[in-house]
């Protein structure tokens, strides 16, 4: 529980899909961190939603140190931040909290009252390539987020240093702000709001497409989820030939992609030939591979394999191949799901992420199961 004024509470939060959200204990989760930042100049720290805020992380998976400065008027600012914002937001009750993925750090403020946000960030795009911080692992990027009484003010970018902040502030730059919700318009204005809802409704409409790569997916492509997204951005024909599968058939993709990882990864120190026949007889993974802890740490006793990196400005952030014997181990454990559908796609996934040209890959699928 964080609750001094004008002290810093040093956390060590657990973030999953890079983003921590400020926001009251009553509050229902923020549905779409895009839309939390839409319409502002800023793209690392969201105000969109009134009296909430989402920042994103460099990290995509793992533990971040990660401040909370609560001031009674702005701190100093230190010299060693390479990206600081700033925003505005009235705090609706003193019972907020911080919450990840999985996590809620409760957090109290002074009073109910607008507040200035500082967000300063440190090693965005090292942690990006990293993607994914293990137990062990060196710290590569660390937050700040400190907040003191003020009145409303616009938005700021104070300092932008990485190119990971750069894509964020551009994406947020090109997103429409969210609608209003009922309480902040009066009632004259409700006809103004349900137009509004509509747009949204739209705009909402639009992204969605923009998610299955720009054509509407199959209902049946759709039900896989999220799964089935990675493989429809790079090659739709091929995601929706394989929504069209039987049970059966999608488990032998998923036996095919897992196998072709553990080729791929070649002898290490785990036994994949006994996991790849424990999938191909339909049976629980053997042990280490039926603790995900224990099978990574057998895999990467003292360190870990990070993947390698291109940028080139002006596109999303960059497609980073994993080492093979980690992309190896996660396309294992993502077979063995008990869903068919998500099994295959989700093993095709792990697989492609250690390969240089996913086309190669999904042209070796298709010959192997007469997919043309």
């Amino acid at each position: 529980m964080i609750t001094a004024v004008a002290t810093t509470s040093d956390l060590d939060l657990h973030v999953h899909y890079g983003f921590v959200y400020l926001q009251p204990g009553s509050a229902e989760p923020i549905e779409d961190i895009i839309a939390a930042r839409g319409g502002q100049v800023n793209g690392i720290c969201g105000a969109a939603y009134p009296g909430r805020l989402a920042v994103v992380t460099g990290l995509h998976t793992g533990r971040v140190p990660f401040s909370v400065c609560i001031a009674e008027s702005a701190p100093e600012l230190a010299g060693d931040w390479e990206d600081v914002v700033e925003v505005s937001f009235t705090a609706s009750e003193r019972g907020y909290g911080l919450a990840t993925f999985d996590t809620w750090t409760p957090l109290e403020l002074p009073a109910t009252t607008t507040y200035r946000a500082r967000y300063c960030a440190f090693g965005m795009d090292a942690a990006r390539a990293q993607d994914t911080r293990l137990d062990g692992d060196p710290v590569t990027d660390r937050y700040l987020l400190a907040l003191w009484p003020a009145p409303p003010a616009a938005e700021t970018i104070v300092r932008q240093g990485s190119k990971l902040a750069a894509y964020w502030h551009g994406v947020a730059r090109t997103t429409p702000s969210p609608p209003p919700t009922p309480n902040e318009v009066p009632a004259a204005e409700a006809s103004d709001a349900a137009e509004q809802a509509r747009v949204w409704e739209r705009q909402a409409s639009e992204r969605d497409l923009l998610m299955w790569g720009g054509t509407k997916p199959s209902e049946a492509l759709r039900a896989i989820g999220p799964e089935a997204t990675t493989l429809a951005l790079s090659d739709l024909a091929l995601a929706e030939h394989l929504a069209t599968l039987d049970p059966d058939t999608l488990r032998h993709v998923a036996h095919w992609a897992a196998r072709t990882s553990c080729e791929r990864a070649g002898a290490g120190n785990l036994d994949w030939g006994a996991a790849l026949s424990a999938l191909a007889r339909g049976q629980a993974l053997p042990a280490p591979f039926d603790d995900h802890g224990t099978a990574w740490s057998t895999l990467y006793p003292s360190l870990r394999t990070t993947g390698t990196m291109t940028r080139h400005e002006g596109t999303p952030p960059p497609r980073t191949t994993i080492a093979p014997p980690a992309a190896a181990l996660a396309a294992v454990f993502a077979a063995a799901n008990d869903n068919p559908a998500i099994a295959a796609f989700g093993a095709l996934n792990q697989a492609v992420a250690a390969v240089d040209d996913p086309q190669e890959l999904y042209s070796d699928l298709r010959r192997h199961f007469n997919l043309d």
